[in-house]
């Protein structure tokens, strides 16, 4: 049996791309935000709660200006072009 496309949210997944926004936004807390997305209601989470509650993270650890936290995004998503 294939497996589940929620385990692709992976620990090393988030990790990376946590990693990635800090090298943009030096601020981002990497080790709060994994904890606080990864907690141990994270196993039993289907795929779309997995996704939910990493954007609401992200939204915790990035800026709360809206239009900077896209720009880190955006910044984030050229720099996987590369």
């Amino acid at each position: 049996m294939p497996e589940p496309l929620k385990n692709q949210v992976s620990y090393e997944l988030l990790s990376k791309v946590a990693v990635d926004i800090q090298s943009v936004y030096n601020p981002f807390q990497v080790d709060g935000f994994l904890k606080s997305t990864m907690d141990e209601t994270w196993d039993n989470l289907e795929l779309k709660d997995r996704i939910y509650k990493v954007s609401a993270n992200l939204g915790k650890y990035l800026p709360k200006d809206y239009k900077t936290a896209i720009h880190i995004i955006d910044k984030v998503v050229m720099n996987y072009g590369d």
